[in-house]
């Protein structure tokens, strides 16, 4: 910004359809089943599929800016899928998954 503050945007990639692939233990497994929000984050994965994105984004500390600054950020104008290219943003890619709405676990074949 011009007068060197800095904005942090938190950008939310919401799927329909997330399949990962996970290790867990028993005690892991009954763990899991039991919880409506799994912050997998907590555990080792692999996303494997991903469908039906929804997109947004927020800026953080939004009350702290003036009307002015929050005009120069232009929120609503922002592509949030080419931050990554521009010259102006930088990201330091903080990352969280989590799964809302519980989950199901299919146990596949272990490959040799």
């Amino acid at each position: 910004m011009k007068t060197g503050k800095l904005v942090t945007l938190k950008v939310f990639n919401v799927y329909r359809c997330f399949k990962i692939e996970i290790e867990l233990d028993d005690a892991q497994k009954c763990e899991i089943l039991k919880m409506d929000t799994i912050l997998l984050d907590n555990y080792s994965f692999v996303p494997d599929e991903m469908e039906g994105c929804d997109c947004w984004s927020e800026i953080m500390n939004e009350s702290t800016f003036t009307e002015e600054e929050l005009e120069e950020i232009d929120h609503d104008n922002l592509d949030i899928d080419f931050l990554d290219d521009s010259v102006e943003w930088t990201s330091d890619y903080e990352t969280s998954y989590e799964l809302s709405g519980g989950c199901d676990l299919v146990e596949e074949p272990m490959q040799n």
